[in-house]
């Protein structure tokens, strides 16, 4: 993470690639809690914050027990259980058709992801807090690891903050599965397989004076139909009848919008 911080300064100095405008790595502060809490509000998918159910808040307090966390098992096992949340990507695995315990990572091997369960607390006065976050759920919390934050309140001190690389660690795996099911779900589905058959319809069905066709056209810059698209439309590909794990993942992500 260190040489992470190190590349990026790197980058700003130097106005390249992602370096040549502002972002949220910048501020010195964007490890966080609370940065982190806000960037869940604002970034990609805030709509996957819901309610923690009962049965999550119970499984993180027995997990917390087993931990011998004593601070952690207190705080849940008091809490309102109407102010606990959670953004659940336990799914994933099941969403692409692997095998409950298997291990995430694209075909060569090189990359990997992480199906996180994170569980937050909102105050009174309206702060987001997180609380603790499964690294990748596997079968249960028994098989999988679980990291509670040291710091159980917004208000407790954030001197150690920049130090805790575990609880550090922990939600740069958040943001790994947060980012997924952006491309996943917005960009992929949402952009491409479903904005981009729109506008070629609207683009086969309007005249170019069409007032439709001139309200849609402005949002159309930048849209191009996917290469794979247009290469198997042009072999004349046949559907397959075996779903492709990204199609599951997307079928499963949009049924549960």
């Amino acid at each position: 993470m260190v040489e992470t911080e190190a590349r990026m300064k790197t980058l700003t100095q130097r106005g390249k690639n992602i370096g040549s405008v502002a972002s949220i790595a910048n501020r010195p502060d964007w490890f966080t809690d609370s940065v982190f809490a806000q960037q869940s509000f604002t970034g990609p998918n805030p709509t996957t914050i819901t309610r923690a159910s009962t049965e999550w808040i119970q499984r993180f307090t027995n997990t917390a027990n087993i931990q011998e966390n004593k601070a952690a098992y207190r705080h849940l096992s008091t809490a309102a259980p109407d102010s606990i949340y959670i953004q659940d990507y336990s799914y994933f695995r099941n969403a692409v058709g692997a095998a409950p315990d298997s291990t995430l990572s694209s075909e060569d091997g090189t990359r990997f992801g992480c199906a996180t369960v994170t569980l937050h607390q909102l105050s009174n006065d309206g702060r987001l807090h997180p609380l603790a976050i499964v690294l990748d759920y596997k079968v249960s919390m028994e098989n999988s690891v679980v990291i509670f934050n040291r710091r159980l309140s917004p208000d407790d001190s954030s001197a150690q903050e920049a130090t805790d690389w575990p609880w550090r660690f922990a939600k740069l795996c958040n943001q790994v599965s947060d980012w997924t099911r952006h491309e996943c779900a917005v960009h992929l589905n949402d952009c491409h397989l479903i904005e981009e058959a729109t506008i070629v319809a609207a683009c086969r069905s309007f005249s170019s004076d069409h007032v439709v066709y001139n309200l849609l056209q402005p949002h159309w810059y930048g849209h191009r139909i996917s290469l794979s698209f247009r290469t198997n439309r042009d072999k004349g590909s046949k559907p397959s009848h075996s779903m492709p794990p990204l199609v599951r993942l997307l079928s499963l992500i949009s049924s549960t919008r």
